[in-house]
């Protein structure tokens, strides 16, 4: 089973880009065999407890949920090896390290790869022929289960996080709107006042100019009757003709 074990992981290589590995200080020091590794020869190399390791793995898998656990962790049980893909990974995490926390970590990577940050359905593997055996005998482990049910967690709180930034936004302008009304409003109202003010200054000038000619025929007509009657032409004026 072994030898099974590590022709998969070979195969899994492939697709790996190799990381360069410079000098590092203890917790940092990566394993520089290209095989899987069981948590104890990981945390050897690196100078950590086997719970640090379990850790680490946690922390790669947040990173990249849209890597299978069971393509980092391999076999079952006390048979459990960590894939050369995971050492790479965990070589990046843990240089990283020396920088910036693990959120920080995880951040940047999700920075990097938006289109990879989608909830899905983790794939039915490529079984080859020589391979059945071996997958027919292998059980997932619980660890293998919370791992992947971890990744798609963290693919859900990033989409909420989405929905979360895109509510404030939508408040906001929401709140841009109700003001904009608002001062419309005012604005609306303040022109029929206006408007209002205009008809009545209007009729309080028409009425004005009314009374003014009123008061001029009176007067023109009250001196135009004063100087008849100094003409002593008043009487003619007042005094009905009899008809003939």
């Amino acid at each position: 089973m072994s030898e099974s074990l590590s022709t998969r992981d070979v195969r899994g290589q492939q697709n790996i880009i190799e990381l360069p590995v410079g000098s590092f200080r203890n917790s940092d020091q990566p394993s520089d065999e290209g095989c899987p590794k069981t948590s104890l020869e990981l945390a050897t190399a690196y100078g950590v407890s086997d719970k640090t390791i379990q850790n680490w793995f946690k922390t790669v898998c947040k990173a990249y949920p849209w890597i299978p656990a069971t393509e980092l962790k391999l076999g079952a049980g006390n048979k459990i090896r960590y894939s050369v893909q995971f050492q790479t990974l965990l070589t990046e995490y843990r240089k990283a390290a020396n920088t910036m926390s693990a959120d920080e970590w995880i951040a940047v990577v999700h920075a990097a790869h938006p289109d990879n940050l989608v909830e899905r359905s983790t794939p039915e593997p490529e079984i080859a022929p020589q391979d059945v055996a071996l997958v027919t005998c292998e059980v997932v482990g619980v660890e293998d289960l919370v791992a992947q049910n971890e990744a798609l967690t963290t693919a859900l709180a990033a989409r909420r996080d989405a929905t979360e930034a895109l509510t404030g936004v939508n408040e906001t302008r929401l709140d841009q709107l109700r003001e904009f009304l608002s001062q419309r409003q005012q604005t609306n109202t303040a022109l029929d006042q206006q408007r209002q003010e205009e008809l009545h200054q209007q009729g309080v000038n028409e009425a004005l100019e009314e009374f003014i000619i009123v008061e001029k025929a009176k007067a023109q007509t009250l001196q135009e009757l004063q100087n008849l009657s100094a003409l002593g032409k008043l009487g003619e004026i007042l005094t009905p003709h009899s008809s003939s």
